[in-house]
């Protein structure tokens, strides 16, 4: 045998060729949202701080007063009083209590939603059934006791030497009653209650969670001035309720707990003193110490929420600046933001880009060429930036056409057929199918005879033949049941009879109807014993409490409105940018459809704004006609008439104003398109629609 020669092993050629996958535009969690979040942690250490020196001039303040003013310190002492350490220690309790917690509760439970309520009345409801309102009314309360019982305690530590005893201790100080409750700090508790509930009135109304579209922020002493004159006239118009809330309690409900049984015995050491003497409303004024001294608690409660408010309105106002830190990648990063799914953030990168946009430096133009000549992401960056705006212009778009009602749920689908069951291969029962018919025939021969031992028992059986006559006869006699065969058919009339009658309830609603009671007979009686003049003031506030604005409409219905245009001011921008910096054509094969978006929402706008000015205008006042001696007389209207009149004019105007807001940033966007490609827009195809609507933005252009 020959021997063979081994032959060299095949191998496989290697080769440096990898299979890459393209990349593309990462989360905004990922790139864009940590940045904007390490921006505002920043401001919101510089919020901190600033309410802190607020807090600390605050404090001395009152530290001055309390030690009895420039008359007992004089210009030196006036000067040290505030670095003392007991100072400081008020100061940081202020801080800890009343503007750290505020701002804290601010922060958990901002969003991006506007109340869409359209009367003072609705939006009290739908923003008692939000998730944050006993949150912050527990923080409001619980902020605003704890400042009143810390300034009781610095109060004997900083009061008694020179103005004596502050009288702020929980009990009296009486031998033969030593646990008499001290009315005093009843009433300046109580006072703190109306201060938290009357704040968070005013914010359920103002919808002060909602975020801010604002694009500045006030200097701050304004912000200060401000707030201490919302401070003023907020505790001014809560202490009246205050009192009014102590007369009632002394009055009214005292006395009803007092003749409670085994309560009596309870309270009596405590508060029998609140019960000796009338309750008059004069009795506040004669302890106008006690009021002062509830006012100006009162005030610093205010005021140290309102400019922790404040200064947290100014830290999201300002725009947030990222790009900078990522000089290489800013698009990349702000092409990701606008694909957030918070619409702060996206709010924050549309503006960020509308910098870029309008910047004319080399960096912009770099910039604005690497967007709109990506060719390494899938998809590229222009191709997801329109995407995602047109995508946001086109939900507010809805949202217009639908007049702010939600978008309708899915049509329910019909329940699939029933399946069939399988029993064995081959062999399917299906459901609700017919039984087959029971043969009542023998399957024996005929010629074989039955027995008459089994003809009975087959005449007797529950399916035989005079169970059927005894079922026909008894329905047709009205027999029980009882009376019937016992077979399966006799078994489902059972289960068909109706069951027993269950026992009688207690009528539900009883708590309505005593509702409805009680203020129908109110209604009555003040609508009887009222004087006129006040009838009509409770009109009128009833009439401010429950109806609809037409602004409020509006705002429902256009809620992201600052939002959209910042982004029609991004996306027309960028677009004439591309005209001399888009080298591959991109953006051009873009343009019919973002004409075609931003028309037909202009378009809808237009046809909305003639909607409510149609709807909502007051009819025009009559004509002036000719009197008696031939002159023209021109109508009067009653004070009333004239004052509902000028009310609709302002709301009609203020609606019309949220609309042109967005209508104009529109016709700018389309004009400056359109003087930016001029005759270039004949070499694009546009709906028949969109080109007689563009028709007349070229020809206004020229």
């Amino acid at each position: 045998m020959s021997t063979m020669t081994p032959k060299t092993p095949i191998r496989a050629i290697k080769s440096t060729l990898v299979n890459r996958s393209s990349p593309s535009v990462g989360p905004a969690s990922q790139t864009y949202e940590p940045l904007v979040k390490s921006v505002l942690a920043y401001r919101l250490s510089r919020v901190f701080s600033d309410s802190a020196a607020i807090c600390f001039a605050l404090q001395a303040l009152w530290t001055i007063w309390q030690k009895g003013g420039p008359a007992e310190l004089g210009a030196y002492g006036m000067m040290i009083a505030p670095f003392k350490p007991v100072a400081f220690l008020g100061a940081s309790l202020l801080w800890a209590t009343a503007a750290v917690p505020v701002i804290v509760i601010r922060k958990t439970f901002l969003t991006a939603q506007r109340t869409p309520a359209t009367s003072p009345k609705a939006s009290l409801a739908v923003a008692l059934a939000k998730p944050s309102t006993k949150p912050a009314f527990l923080t409001y309360l619980i902020s605003a006791i704890a400042l009143a019982i810390f300034h009781s305690v610095l109060a004997y530590k900083l009061e008694t030497e020179v103005k004596g005893d502050p009288r702020l201790t929980l009990f009296v100080k009486s031998r033969k009653h030593p646990h008499y409750l001290n009315g005093r700090l009843i009433f300046i508790l109580l006072s703190q209650v109306t201060v938290a509930s009357s704040y968070l009135f005013r914010n359920m109304l103002r919808d002060r969670f909602a975020f801010r579209w604002v694009s500045g922020r006030s200097p701050l002493p304004v912000q200060i001035v401000l707030s201490a004159i919302v401070s003023i006239v907020s505790i001014t118009s809560a202490l009246p309720l205050a009192c009014l809330a102590f007369g009632v309690l002394r009055m009214v409900i005292l006395p009803v707990l007092y003749r409670l049984p085994f309560v009596h015995a309870f309270l009596k050491p405590f508060v029998a003193h609140f019960l000796r003497g009338p309750y008059t409303f004069a009795l506040p004024f004669q302890h106008i110490s006690v009021l002062g001294r509830a006012w100006f608690i009162g005030f610093t409660t205010f005021f140290l929420w309102e400019t922790a408010e404040s200064f947290f309105d100014g830290l999201l106002s300002e725009p947030v600046t990222v790009a900078s830190s990522q000089s290489d990648k800013a698009p990349n990063v702000l092409i990701s933001g606008i694909s957030s799914t918070d619409v702060v953030m996206k709010y924050y990168a549309f503006a960020e880009l509308s910098g870029i946009a309008q910047d004319r430096s080399a960096t912009a133009v770099s910039q604005r060429q690497a967007i709109f000549g990506d060719h390494i992401n899938v998809p590229n960056l222009w191709g997801t930036f329109v995407r995602e705006t047109l995508l946001l212009i086109g939900e507010d778009y809805q949202l217009l056409l639908r007049r702010g009602a939600p978008a309708p749920g899915p049509s329910p689908t019909a329940p699939p057929p029933p399946a069939a069951k399988k029993l064995i291969d081959g062999v399917e029962e299906r459901l609700h199918a017919t039984p087959a018919p029971l043969f009542r025939t023998s399957v024996l021969r005929n010629s074989v005879a039955l027995s008459p031992k089994e003809e009975v028992l087959d005449n007797l059986g529950s399916d035989g033949p005079l169970a059927h006559v005894v079922d026909k006869s008894a329905e047709a006699a009205h027999l029980p049941d009882l009376f019937k065969s016992v077979s399966a058919a006799a078994h489902k009339n059972i289960l068909k009879a109706d069951p027993a009658a269950a026992p009688s309830q207690p009528s539900a609603g009883f708590l309505e109807r005593a509702q409805t009671s009680v203020r129908n007979y109110l209604k009555a009686s003040f609508d009887q014993h009222a004087p006129a003049l006040l009838k009509d003031e409770v009109t009128r506030v009833v009439d401010w409490w429950t109806e609809d604005r037409v602004s409020r409409v509006v705002d429902a219905t256009l809620p992201m409105r600052e939002l959209d245009v910042v982004v029609i001011e991004v996306l027309t921008r960028l677009v004439c940018a591309s005209l001399t910096e888009d080298r591959y054509g991109v953006v051009q094969r873009d343009i019919p459809k973002i004409l075609e978006a931003l028309l037909s929402y202009l378009t809808a706008l237009e046809e909305y704004q003639v909607e409510i000015l149609t709807k909502y205008s007051p009819p025009p006042l009559p004509q002036p006609q000719l009197n008696e001696d031939g002159e023209l007389e021109a109508p009067v209207l009653s004070p009333k008439e004239r004052e509902a009149r000028q009310a609709l004019l302002a709301e009609v105007d203020k609606a019309t104003d949220l609309i042109a807001h967005v209508s104009d940033g529109l016709k700018d966007g389309v004009v400056r398109i359109a003087r930016t490609f001029g005759d270039k827009l004949s070499a694009f195809k546009f709906p028949p629609r969109t080109a007689q609507k563009l028709q007349g933005f070229v020809d206004f252009c020229q």
